[in-house]
């Protein structure tokens, strides 16, 4: 009886829920000027969007496990904490907060 094999893993594809492990930078000065924020994880589809307070950032594939998006210094005005998710299309994404410090 021969063994059986698995078949090969496809890549990731969307439909899939994306995790996100690390945000770096993980904090930013309120008021500060704009950033490339790198996202850590795995599960990130080649068309999977970065969300920066629930608004769709410009964001580059990297890897699967490896985004980076454009943060505007608009959107880093006020103190507080930003909520930042990664979303697959057909997926309701995974939530990771970054913290926003008051400018210097």
């Amino acid at each position: 009886m021969a063994a059986d094999t698995a078949p090969p893993r496809p890549p990731t594809q969307p439909g899939v829920v994306p995790t996100i492990t690390e945000l770096s930078p993980d904090n930013a000065n309120a008021g500060g000027p704009a950033f490339t924020l790198t996202v850590n994880g795995s599960s990130f589809a080649t068309n999977a969007v970065v969300n920066w307070n629930g608004a769709p950032q410009t964001t580059t594939y990297v890897t699967g496990k490896q985004l980076m998006a454009a943060i505007h210094a608009t959107t880093t005005a006020a103190p507080g904490t930003v909520p930042v998710t990664v979303t697959n299309p057909g997926t309701p994404g995974f939530r990771r907060s970054v913290r926003r410090r008051h400018g210097e």
